[in-house]
C-alpha cells in the first residue's frame, strides 16, 4: 500500500494499512498526554514535541505561556475535570475536603498520567515545532528547534517527517486584546491595562516598583465576565475591600438606569462588585476615565483596566498547504469534520478545540478517535459527506440558534452529545452519566453564588445520572 494521502471525494481517510504508523503530536499538555497515549495503544508510534522543559502546558505555572495565576482554583469539579481512564485522587494532591483543586494539583495529576502510562519517553522536551506542512505522497515535514538555544542562529532546526500530526497546542496562549477601533483610546489609558493572561495575584499586580511597597487600588475595571473575569474580579475585591471593582460586559442586566450591585458569598468572604455594561470608549485630560454602554455615566480616576477577553486560536507552525485556516475568521478553525479532522486533508488533526466544555474528557474522546481512524479501525466518511454536516452544523448553529460565527467551537450544553457521538464513531464506550449531571450542579451553583459554590464536595457513587451525592460543610445538599 501507499502512504498515506489526503482523501478524495468518496475516498476513506488514510488508515495504517494505507501508512500511517508514526505520528507527530504537537504539544504536551493535557490533550497532548492523552493523545500520545491513546495513539500508541492504537499501536501508532507518538511523538510529542513540547517547547517548555516540562509537560503538563497551560496548568504549568512555571511554563510562560500558562495562563494561570497563583490562587487559580478549577471552576469544575475533579470528578468532572478527569479523564474518563485515570481518577482524580484528590487526597494524593493535598486537597482531599475540595472537588475544586488548585492549578498544582492539577499539575501534579497530569504528571501522574504520564508516569503512570510510561509518557515521558515519548515526549521531547524544550522541543518547538517551527514548520508543519505536507509533502507529496501524504506525509509531513516537521521543522523543529531546541528552546535552550537563547540565539535563533545558534539554534540548529531539525527536520523530520511523518504520516500524520495531531495538533494539541492548546488556545489560551495568545490573548485577544481589543482595539482602539472598538474601544477608541483604549491603548492611550493612564493607568494599569493588562490582559487577564498577565494576571498572577491582585497584591503583584499594584506592587509599585519600590521594593516591598504597594499601593491599594481605589477603581478597578475588568472587562469580561466570563470565568477568569468572575474569579479575578472576586480576588481583587477580597484583597482590596476598599476599591470599587467593576465587572464590565455585554449581558449586564442592569444595563440602563443603574449600576447593578452584586454580592456574593457571607461572612468575612462576602465580596461587593459592580456591574456595567461593556466599555465603549477610554478619554479624559488624564486618560483615565471609562465610559460604558449604559446611561449610569462615566467612571474617572480609573486605576486599571484588566482584560478578561479571551484569547485567539493560534497556529503559526502551519502551512497554508496544510488546508487549515484559523485566520480569516475570528473564533473559526475551518474546514474539520465534528472539530477535529481536516476535511481537504485528514491525517492533520486538532484535540481541544472547542470551548465551555469539560476539557479533559472531551480530549479523551477526541483523541480515541483520531486514534482509531489513523490505526484503521475507525473510517471517516467522503469528503463530501463530511463538508455537508459541516454545513448541516453550521446552520444549526448560525440559523436556528442565532450564534455569531466566532461561536463556532463553543459546545456548553451540547457537549454531552457531541462526546456521544465521537465515542461511538471512535467505538468505545460513551462517557457516564453522572458527569453530565454534576457538571450541571456545579454550573446551577456556581450561577448563583461564584464564591460560595467551591465549598461543594462532589462524592460520585457510581455512573448513572443521579448517583452522586453533594455536602457543604459535612450537609448533605445533593438535589432532589
Amino acid at each position: 500500500m501507499g502512504d498515506a494521502a489526503p482523501c478524495g471525494d468518496g475516498d476513506a481517510a488514510p488508515t495504517r494499512a494505507g501508512g500511517v504508523r508514526r505520528v507527530a503530536v504537537v504539544g504536551a499538555g493535557a490533550a497532548g498526554l492523552v493523545t500520545a497515549k491513546n495513539l500508541r495503544e492504537e499501536g501508532l508510534r507518538a511523538v510529542v514535541f513540547e517547547a517548555a522543559p516540562q509537560v503538563g502546558g497551560t496548568w504549568d505555572i512555571a511554563n510562560a505561556n500558562s495562563s494561570m495565576y497563583t490562587n487559580l482554583r478549577t471552576n469544575l469539579p475533579d470528578c468532572v475535570m478527569e479523564y474518563p481512564d485515570f481518577p482524580f485522587r484528590a487526597q494524593q494532591y493535598g486537597v482531599p475536603d475540595s472537588s475544586f483543586p488548585s492549578h498544582t494539583a492539577v499539575q501534579h495529576y497530569l504528571l501522574d498520567y504520564a508516569a503512570a502510562h510510561d509518557l515521558m519517553p515519548l515526549v521531547r522536551l524544550n522541543t518547538a515545532v517551527q514548520y508543519a506542512g505536507p509533502l507529496p505522497g501524504g506525509k509531513w515535514s516537521l521543522r523543529t528547534v531546541s528552546t535552550l538555544e537563547t540565539s535563533a542562529d545558534v539554534a540548529q532546526a531539525q527536520i523530520e517527517e511523518f504520516d500524520a500530526l495531531v495538533v494539541c497546542n492548546g488556545h489560551y496562549t495568545v490573548p485577544k486584546m481589543p482595539s482602539d477601533t472598538e474601544i477608541p483610546g483604549l491603548s492611550s489609558f493612564a493607568g494599569l491595562l493588562m490582559h487577564s493572561h498577565s494576571y498572577k495575584s491582585a497584591h503583584d499586580l499594584f506592587r509599585s516598583e519600590r521594593a516591598g511597597a504597594q499601593s491599594a487600588p481605589k477603581r478597578v475595571v475588568l472587562l469580561g465576565a466570563g470565568n477568569s473575569g468572575i474569579d479575578i474580579a472576586i480576588e481583587i475585591a477580597q484583597a482590596f475591600p476598599a476599591a470599587e471593582v467593576v465587572l464590565s460586559h455585554r449581558k449586564c442586566k442592569g444595563n440602563a438606569s443603574q449600576a447593578q450591585l452584586l454580592t456574593y458569598g457571607s461572612g468575612p468572604k462576602q465580596v461587593r462588585l459592580r456591574e456595567r455594561r461593556e466599555i465603549v470608549r477610554v478619554d479624559g485630560t488624564d486618560w483615565r476615565t471609562v465610559h460604558f454602554a449604559d446611561d449610569v455615566g462615566a467612571m474617572q480616576d480609573v486605576d486599571a483596566i484588566l482584560l478578561c477577553t479571551g484569547y485567539h486560536y493560534a497556529f503559526p507552525f502551519l502551512s497554508p498547504e496544510a488546508g487549515v485556516d484559523w485566520q480569516s475568521e475570528p473564533g473559526c478553525v475551518t474546514p474539520l469534520y465534528k472539530h477535529v479532522f481536516c476535511i481537504p486533508r485528514p491525517s492533520v488533526a486538532f484535540v481541544g478545540l472547542p470551548w465551555k466544555v469539560a476539557p479533559f474528557p472531551l480530549f479523551y474522546f477526541q483523541s480515541r478517535w483520531i486514534a482509531a481512524v489513523f490505526s484503521g479501525r475507525a473510517v471517516l466518511p467522503s469528503q463530501s459527506e463530511m463538508h455537508a454536516d459541516r454545513e448541516r452544523e453550521q446552520q444549526l448553529r448560525e440559523g436556528d440558534m442565532g450564534l455569531p460565527r466566532r461561536y463556532m467551537h463553543m459546545l456548553e450544553q451540547r457537549q454531552w452529545e457531541y462526546n456521544r457521538v465521537v465515542a461511538d464513531l471512535a467505538h468505545v464506550p460513551p462517557d457516564a452519566p453522572v458527569r453530565r449531571a454534576i457538571y450541571a450542579d456545579c454550573a446551577a451553583a456556581r450561577r448563583h453564588d461564584p464564591v460560595a459554590y467551591r465549598r461543594r464536595k462532589y462524592i460520585p457513587l457510581g455512573l448513572h445520572e443521579r448517583d452522586f451525592r453533594v455536602l457543604v460543610d459535612s450537609n448533605d445538599v445533593t438535589p432532589p
